[in-house]
């Protein structure tokens, strides 16, 4: 299918070493074409997500250890709000962040999951801009034996582009 498309940069691997999972991109008359194997992985993706939606509405968010947005936001509203542990920067935080939301940046957390005990039986949802310091954030929580710890879903990107309240 592309013997005649000349590569516009090389492919990035996106699997394991030889499991044949790349990326690349193709050129053709000026239009970008992905390559066969990554339609294949979002197509999975796209199958799982359907799957999901078909047997039950949703998935179920304890399973996946994640909570939607729209989820917290119900939760707050009620006042039945999860522990929100939001670790980013000082800076990032005041700049707006989820009510009620504690913040212990992903860096301190290590140090200071001792003021966290309290919620030991509680769920506790971590987030930050996207996921890469929250997901850190969830191994130091799971090492200090706190178990019942979520992402919250998109994090606070998707948080401001639902609109929900900020701080």
């Amino acid at each position: 299918m592309f013997g005649s498309l000349r590569l516009r940069r090389a492919s990035q691997v996106i699997g394991p070493r030889g499991s044949g999972l790349r990326v690349g991109t193709a050129h053709r008359s000026g239009r970008i074409v992905r390559s066969t194997a990554a339609r294949s992985l979002a197509g999975r993706a796209a199958l799982l997500l359907l799957f999901a939606v078909a047997c039950g509405g949703e998935a179920n968010s304890a399973d996946q250890g994640t909570l939607a947005p729209q989820q917290v936001a119900a939760l707050i509203e009620a006042g039945n709000a999860s522990v929100i542990l939001d670790v980013r920067p000082p800076l990032e935080y005041e700049s707006g962040h989820i009510p009620g939301a504690i913040n212990i940046t992903h860096t301190e957390l290590q140090a200071r999951t001792d003021e966290l005990e309290e919620y030991r039986d509680e769920e506790i949802v971590v987030l930050c801009e996207r996921g890469g310091r929250a997901r850190s954030a969830r191994g130091v929580l799971a090492a200090a034996g706190l178990e019942r710890v979520l992402d919250l879903t998109g994090h606070m990107s998707a948080w401001r582009a639902g609109d929900f309240p900020l701080e």
